[in-house]
């Protein structure tokens, strides 16, 4: 089973991707929290994944709201990954999600990233449009390879080379900082 966090598509993008490629069933993290469902029954050696965006260094804080809160059913260690996307750092991402896991009890192995697009649409840098598309050009690829790494059931943690002030004082700076409001107007490209 596939939890799947996304804003703007480009989690659920991959997230679908994998759920087709594995036959997996495909859950809304962001449902589940809206509904308040945090109880998963878990068919024997059901496969675990966490797809979702890295917002300011770190995973998206609904990500770990759910894993500190969901009940899995059934949960014999099952073979449980990660999967995040950015368009540039990532920090301390794996990490982050590593030990939340583990306060749980929860055994994660697999670590995967998917380079995709930035979409925090009030931020006034954005990567150029070459980058951009290169990197959705590159994303089935990267795809169906985190699709053969789980299948194998692949442990590939490695402790992140990171800079504490990016890591942990970006994200926590970005919590604290207040969003401006923006009108999309004749100028929005629709995109979605």
């Amino acid at each position: 089973m596939i939890f799947y966090f996304s804003g703007t598509g480009n989690s659920y993008y991959i997230a679908k991707k994998i759920s087709e490629a594995l036959n997996e069933r495909l859950i809304s993290i962001a449902e589940c929290v809206r509904e308040g469902k945090y109880e998963v029954i878990l068919e024997k050696d059901e496969k675990i994944g966490f797809v979702y965006p890295v917002h300011a260094c770190a995973p998206a804080d609904i990500v770990i709201h759910f894993i500190r809160t969901v009940q899995f059913i059934n949960y014999e260690h099952n073979y449980m990954y990660s999967v995040f996307n950015c368009a540039g750092t990532y920090e301390y991402t794996s990490r982050i999600i590593k030990e939340t896991c583990e306060k749980r009890e929860f055994e994660i192995g697999g670590f995967f990233k998917v380079l995709m697009p930035g979409n925090y649409v009030t931020v006034k840098k954005h990567l150029p449009e070459e980058k951009c598309k290169k990197y959705l050009a590159e994303a089935d690829d990267h795809i169906n390879e985190i699709v053969k790494a789980v299948q194998a059931k692949t442990y590939n943690y490695k402790k992140e080379k990171h800079s504490f002030l990016l890591s942990y004082g970006l994200h926590k700076l970005a919590a604290l900082e207040k969003e401006t409001k923006f009108d999309v107007g004749e100028k929005c490209k629709g995109c979605g």
